[in-house]
């Protein structure tokens, strides 16, 4: 027998949400069959079988949310015993299990430093913990986020008494250097983790049952949160004239439709990438690396939600290619067929609102980008040009970067190389 865990679906998932299982309990099953579908980060995942089987017992119900490694049901192959009892005495630990057991908590003078992942929290953002734990870490002033537990559960008593004791064994002397006969470059220090948000408040007692959050609001609360807490945002505007944007849409003659606004704005955004590399370079430990290529995050409006799908190497497309992939991509995140690598890895983000008649923003970057451009509705109004005053089409863009590898010339810098692209012959 084994058990079937959740697996790691995205590079930040945490959590799944069993959608729908499509194989009934006690049905055998072959390799390559659909077992059951998972709800993340905005996006549903099919879940194959690896190998043939049969399904002894489904443990996550629809709808029910199972952390990432996790056991979501037992399976049986060849030569198993399948009936109730002997899945019984295996989820009991009386039979053999591909699942290590935990190890016993270690005394006080041998407990390891904490891990550095976070403990476990509902989907609210508050820490799980039982009540009386709760009381305990509240009366030592325990931020139980500090609290690292293997596995999705609660925090208990035990979890709260081992870390205590660990907070008041004596720190272990530590290992005197040995001289070394040639000389040692200095350690850089490492900048200490950013703050975690701040947890949600409890619901108020006899108030409405608070609403579960689906897979992307859930995504949503969790991005946004860790972008305003760990990256320095700015935003800069400028307005820019769509004369030449609206007379190259009204001459087009390619094949299909013209192309979006978005789909120009996708080109030249990307264009500006390419021309101030800085604009999506990407931050990593020790340094920062230069990137060969523009891969954009294209806000798209769902009944979901907005979701985010990625155009990979924006700047090598011309703009008929860029109006075919964001078609296809639109249409994929609206059906909920978008895959987990269509949502991961984008260096920057475009959002256009301007169908809605917004006319300016101050977007949030998504984590692990560096910058976000946002425009706004095309609105026509009288402009000084030449010295006289004319009525010209006028959309203003909001560039948000993050501070840290960005400063404010070089996003000067790029919105000028749009308004550029715009005014002059590059739209």
């Amino acid at each position: 027998m084994d058990l079937l865990s959740m697996p790691r679906l995205g590079q930040t998932m945490d959590v799944g949400v069993i959608v729908a299982r499509h194989v009934d309990a006690g049905a055998p099953f072959a390799a390559g069959d659909l077992l059951y579908t998972v709800e993340t980060e905005k996006v549903e995942t099919d879940v194959e079988a690896k190998t043939d089987g049969r399904m002894l017992r489904w443990l996550a119900a629809d709808g029910e949310e199972v952390a990432v490694g996790a056991p979501v049901a037992v399976l049986a192959h060849a030569g198993d015993p399948t009936d109730d009892a002997s899945v019984d005495r295996f989820l009991s630990g009386d039979a053999p299990s591909s699942v290590p057991e935990s190890a016993p908590a270690p005394p006080a003078s041998d407990l390891p430093p904490p891990p550095s992942s976070p403990a476990p929290t509902a989907a609210s953002g508050r820490v799980r913990a039982v009540p009386k734990a709760r009381a305990i870490a509240r009366e030592h002033g325990i931020d139980l986020s500090t609290i690292v537990v293997g596995g999705d559960r609660p925090i208990t008593v035990p979890d709260v008494e081992a870390h205590i004791a660990r907070l008041a064994a004596p720190p272990v002397p530590p290992t005197p250097a040995q001289p070394v006969s040639r000389p040692v470059a200095p350690v850089v220090p490492v900048p200490a983790a950013p703050p975690a948000a701040a947890p949600l408040p409890d619901a108020p007692a006899g108030g409405p049952e608070p609403i579960r959050l689906d897979g992307n609001r859930r995504a949503m609360v969790a991005s946004m949160s860790t972008s305003w807490s760990t990256i320095p945002h700015f935003t800069e505007m400028i307005e820019v004239d769509v004369s030449s944007l609206q007379r190259e849409r009204a001459h087009y003659d390619g094949p299909g439709k013209a192309p979006t606004v978005t789909a120009y704005l996708i080109r030249e955004f990307a264009a500006a990438c390419r021309a101030v590399p800085m604009l999506h370079a990407g931050l990593v430990e020790g340094g920062m690396i230069e990137r060969d290529q523009v891969d954009m995050a294209v806000a798209v409006d769902t009944d979901q939600g907005l979701v985010a799908p990625v155009m990979r190497g924006a700047d090598r497309l011309h703009v008929v290619e860029i109006g075919e992939q964001l078609r296809d991509l639109a249409e994929r995140a609206r059906a909920r067929r978008l895959q987990i690598s269509d949502v991961e890895g984008g260096h920057v983000a475009l959002s256009n609102l301007g169908a809605y008649g917004v006319q300016a923003g101050t977007p949030i970057i998504p984590p692990r980008q560096t910058a976000m451009l946002f425009a706004g509705s095309v609105v026509e109004r009288p402009v000084v040009v030449d010295g006289e005053i004319v009525v010209r089409p006028m959309m203003w863009l909001s560039l948000t970067c993050d501070h840290r590898l960005i400063d404010g010339a070089t996003a000067a810098k790029a919105l000028q190389v749009l308004r550029t692209s715009f005014e002059g012959t590059g739209a």
